[in-house]
């Protein structure tokens, strides 16, 4: 089953309310264009800083909570130090 990313949608839709490119969006709110086109077309999806980051930004249009949550990265132990 494909899971559904309504901040992908929520993003578009912010954007061409706005009309706000793609470059303007990463501009304000510190990443590379690329990011924001990933994140749009659903190819990937935002850290928590940046999930955030949208949140504010969109006054709220787009929030952190409409991206699925992200697979819960590794616990790195220290070299030497007991796990």
């Amino acid at each position: 089953m494909a899971s559904r990313t309504p901040g992908k949608e929520l993003l578009r839709r912010y954007l061409k309310a706005h009309g706000i490119k793609v470059a303007a969006a990463a501009e304000a709110l510190g990443v590379a264009p690329a990011a924001i086109f990933q994140w749009r077309e659903g190819r990937t999806k935002p850290s928590a800083v940046n999930r955030a980051a949208l949140e504010t930004w969109s006054s709220g249009f787009v929030p952190a909570s409409s991206w699925p949550a992200l697979p819960a990265a590794k616990q790195v132990v220290p070299y030497g130090a007991a796990s």
